[in-house]
């Protein structure tokens, strides 16, 4: 077995000692070195430049939906600055992507994107549900990338300062804000450890970094990764 333990709340460090010998003693655990190298050994493949469409038919035969799902892979090795960016881009998208697709286009009855990260490679991802034969996936497709150029052509570069600022604002504070209870504090730090990245100041770290990101250095990540 490989353990991760996470002891936090009312103990002492020498506390916490004993009840990780007491834990270890009675597993009967052998460390090895194989099991970490396993652990450790993930990798996530990057995607070619360029468009790849993988269309898979319906479990259900005579289901009348589809669900179109765009993954743009973000070249993370800007580091937290490109984590930041895409962030900042998803909370400015959101919003005008549903109203877009969903209110006035109705393309479909589900219309969203998020950020996704496999094995710390990060990517936007755009989902739209829709019924096939009203909005077939090439068309649902098309509209979705129109809708990105559309998107950074006028409604990002457009953007004034004020809305700029009260978007990267409202996540900064979001970082800053104090967990409510132990509970919150303890999954936050379990999620560093899980994750194998163990950055448990991550939250005032990524504060600092989007006071620095400006509407010039979005728009550039944006054509960059996503068009």
């Amino acid at each position: 077995l490989k353990i991760r333990m996470l002891i936090q709340g009312n103990f002492r460090q020498e506390t916490a000692l004993e009840i990780k010998d007491l834990l270890l003693k009675n597993l009967h655990c052998e460390k090895r070195n194989s099991i970490i190298r396993k652990v450790q050994n993930c990798h996530t493949l990057k995607i070619p430049k360029g468009d790849t469409h993988l269309k898979v038919k319906s479990l259900l035969p005579n289901d009348k939906n589809s669900i179109v799902k765009n993954y743009y892979q973000i070249d993370t090795d800007g580091g937290i600055e490109s984590v930041c960016l895409l962030e900042l881009l998803v909370k400015i998208l959101r919003e005008p992507l549903f109203n877009t697709l969903r209110t006035r286009e109705q393309l479909g009855y589900n219309v969203s994107c998020a950020i996704k990260c496999d094995n710390d490679v990060y990517g936007l991802s755009i989902i739209a549900e829709s019924q096939e034969k009203r909005n077939s996936a090439r068309l649902v497709d098309a509209r979705i990338e129109k809708f990105l150029w559309d998107f950074y052509s006028t409604m990002l570069s457009e953007m004034c300062d004020d809305d700029f600022e009260t978007m990267k604002c409202s996540i900064v504070n979001q970082r800053r804000s104090l967990d409510i209870d132990l509970e919150s504090e303890m999954s936050r730090n379990w999620c560093e450890i899980r994750e194998r990245k163990y950055n448990f100041e991550r939250s005032e770290i990524e504060a600092r970094q989007l006071e620095l990101l400006n509407k010039d250095s979005l728009m550039i990540f944006f054509k960059e990764h996503i068009l």
